[in-house]
């Protein structure tokens, strides 16, 4: 009975993911409108409500599985409070940190910051990000090949007078590869500060 209902809860939660990522993929914008951002730029950020998934252990193993489980909420805790227009997973790691990673996907402000369930290895919440002056560029590429696109990020970063803090964040613009044959496209954010000239 407990198999049957763990199969049972698994196919359910397979369906959600995949309905998010369809809806995603047919609301997608033009990845022309991203063109631009192949040149690396600074912006101020005003900081947003998002329902986050965080995960601990081997990301390789059990990251998959958390967007997943972020996919499940978003519809059915978030249901009301989803932003309109498309809005796609986002991933923040914490430097020195390889084995954790939050997923998040946008809200409206008007949803109540709470905790949800913790099951291991996973905790669901509706937080906020703090976001404020960030740097970003897009990658169009496999993800194997972003460390170059990452570092010529920090270069722009310090260039600029300004220093790198302590997060990158992931916004997976274009569907995954192999679900609907597209080349990635990430936007990669890097939080920064003014660094200090005296």
């Amino acid at each position: 009975m407990q198999s049957k209902r763990f199969t049972v809860g698994v196919v359910t939660m397979c369906v959600s993911v995949a309905v998010v990522f369809m809806v995603s993929w047919m609301t997608a914008p033009d990845l022309k409108e991203y063109e631009a951002l192949i040149e690396p730029r600074i912006i101020e950020r005003a900081d947003e409500r998002m329902l986050t998934v965080t995960a601990s252990g081997d990301i390789a193993r059990i990251g998959g599985f958390a967007k997943e489980v972020a996919a499940k909420y978003y519809r059915v805790v978030a249901r009301d409070f989803q932003m309109p227009g498309y809005n796609p997973l986002r991933a923040r790691f914490e430097q020195g940190k390889t084995d954790r990673v939050c997923y998040g996907l946008p809200v409206s402000p008007l949803m109540r910051e709470f905790f949800i369930t913790n099951e291991a290895p996973y905790s669901v919440a509706v937080s906020t990000w703090t976001n404020g002056m960030t740097a970003e560029i897009l990658h169009k590429g496999p993800y194997k090949s972003m460390g170059k696109t990452i570092d010529r990020l920090t270069n722009f970063i310090h260039t600029e007078g300004y220093a790198p803090l302590s997060i990158r964040e992931e916004v997976y613009v274009s569907a995954p590869a192999g679900l609907l044959q597209r080349t990635p496209t990430t936007l990669i954010r890097i939080p920064v500060k003014r660094r200090n000239t005296q």
